[in-house]
């Protein structure tokens, strides 16, 4: 029953249906309070936290994936810490403490490669590949984004290996290697679209026709722009 409830969760929340989830969710996390259920009581604030961070609100969703994340390490179920340390990383981060964010990441890096979880190191790899971008590192940056963009490619999981291509596209384009760039560009579109990302296919359309502007061809460039 519980399993059931998670993956309805679960599923309004990649639907980008964030305020369903949370109102649907919350009958069942004072159920799981009152009833002192630790196990269902963490994952619903792990799903929670996430959904809160992947739509931009970092401040709600930072004290449910504390909560989160403690009650796992207490159980020592590091599935949940994992997926906790990823959205509470990017929570701290939408609340501009950039030097907490990166050390968070550099836990979940710790944690998800003691663990094997290969693809929570990559999405570390994404936020130190960020952090790196933030200090002017464009080198280490393209580095560490396109070390995650292998990993996802290797496991199949598009969602995230169109964040890091777009990452490393952006990092490429600073180092003004413009040509790799926009084929990066190029890559992140067409895989958003293929994972159903409407606004990070948009994105990368408008980065490519900002190059195309300046440096290449502005009629291919008029119509990245009409497709972003």
């Amino acid at each position: 029953h519980q399993s059931a409830i998670l993956d309805s969760l679960q599923a309004l929340h990649l639907g980008q249906r964030p305020a369903e989830a949370f109102a649907a969710s919350e009958p069942y996390v004072a159920a799981a309070r009152a009833a002192a259920d630790s196990t269902f009581l963490r994952a619903l604030l792990m799903l929670q936290g996430a959904s809160d961070a992947a739509f931009g609100r970092g401040r709600p969703a930072e004290p449910r994936l504390r909560e989160a994340l403690a009650l796992a390490q207490a159980a020592r179920d590091t599935v949940t810490a994992l997926r906790s340390l990823r959205w509470l990383s990017v929570a701290v981060q939408l609340q501009a403490r950039d030097d907490e964010a990166r050390a968070l990441y550099g836990q979940l890096h710790a944690l998800a490669a003691t663990a094997g979880d290969s693809l929570h190191v990559a999405w570390a790899l994404v936020g130190e590949g960020y952090h790196a971008y933030l200090r002017d590192d464009a080198q280490s940056s393209a580095a560490l984004y396109a070390r995650a963009a292998r990993i996802f490619a290797r496991r199949h999981d598009v969602h995230g290996e169109q964040w890091a291509r777009n990452g490393h596209a952006l990092a490429l384009r600073r180092m003004g290697r413009f040509r790799e760039a926009a084929a990066a560009f190029r890559l992140s579109a067409e895989l958003s679209a293929r994972a159903s990302e409407p606004m990070n296919e948009a994105m990368a359309w408008n980065y490519l026709g900002e190059l195309e502007l300046y440096l290449g061809d502005p009629a291919f460039a008029v119509a990245c722009f009409e497709r972003s």
